[in-house]
């Protein structure tokens, strides 16, 4: 009789121990990602939302849009961004190569999804406001700065020329152990192009604050380096140096009406603002 206990208690331990290594096997539902949400323990918008943005789409004209690539705020009456703000790091910077443009699939059902083909015969590149460059660590994330919400109809000369030097110097930092965050976009109006009609802007303007590689926000400064430019939208300036138009972040925020940095406290906001950078 003993034995047979001793066998009972036995199976009984065994058959515990077994349904405890299921339980613990089980891994944890995980929640779906949104397609505009963002996928990546990055935020992109850590000095903060310039233009007030809202992914809601009775914010139509202010559209906040979140990627694990970049956050943006798109404009549906105009068909173009009005501001992309991204982070840059050594981590971003990869062999791959360029991806095609293509329509944004992430944009609310109903509104119109701008195409590479609006741009053809229209004298204006596609030009990225977050660079391809900027996103060559994989496939999947360079495919995602060709989605047409973050394209605007940009001058050759100006596209091609200081805006690209301006481009290349920012990756160049980040090379020499910096991190960057970065905000750009269009201002104003020179036309349109395509139909229905996509405004063609008179300025792009992109800021830089910079900061070591290993450094956190908390981290910035009086002292933290600020980069501001506003570069006119117009062919003949292919030769020109980008460091021509560099001006203040408050000029930046006269033209556009966007407030910027706010997620710093108002003093440091205010001496951030006033800089203007000599590199």
């Amino acid at each position: 009789m003993r034995r047979f206990w001793i066998a009972i208690i036995t199976l009984m331990l065994l058959l515990s121990g077994c349904e405890a290594q299921q339980f613990l096997a089980t891994p944890k539902p995980t929640k779906p990602n949104s397609s505009n949400q963002p996928q990546a323990d990055v935020n992109h918008m850590a000095l903060g939302n310039p233009s007030g943005a809202l992914p809601e789409t009775s914010s139509s004209n202010n559209y906040l849009m979140q990627r694990a690539e970049y956050s943006l705020a798109y404009n549906r009456k105009l068909n173009i961004l009005n501001w992309v703000s991204w982070h840059l790091d050594i981590a971003d910077l990869g062999n791959t190569d360029r991806s095609q443009f293509t329509t944004d699939p992430d944009l609310p059902e109903g509104w119109y999804r701008v195409k590479p083909s609006d741009y053809t015969n229209s004298g204006y590149d596609r030009g990225h406001m977050l660079p391809s460059a900027d996103r060559t660590a994989s496939e999947s994330i360079n495919r995602s700065v060709f989605y047409m919400t973050n394209i605007v109809p940009q001058a050759p000369d100006n596209n091609q020329g200081p805006w690209k030097e301006f481009e290349d110097y920012c990756r160049d930092l980040v090379r020499d152990g910096k991190q960057l965050y970065l905000i750009a976009g269009p201002e104003g109006s020179d036309g349109s192009i395509g139909d229905p009609k996509i405004r063609v802007p008179k300025y792009v303007w992109k800021i830089a604050l910079v900061l070591d590689a290993n450094a956190q926000v908390s981290d910035i400064n009086a002292n933290t380096e600020v980069i501001a430019l506003r570069m006119p939208n117009r062919d003949g300036i292919r030769d020109k140096d980008w460091r021509e138009y560099i001006v203040s972040v408050a000029t930046i925020e006269e033209k556009t009406g966007y407030t910027f940095f706010t997620n710093v406290s108002a003093e440091l906001q205010a001496s951030l603002k006033q800089k203007v950078a000599t590199p």
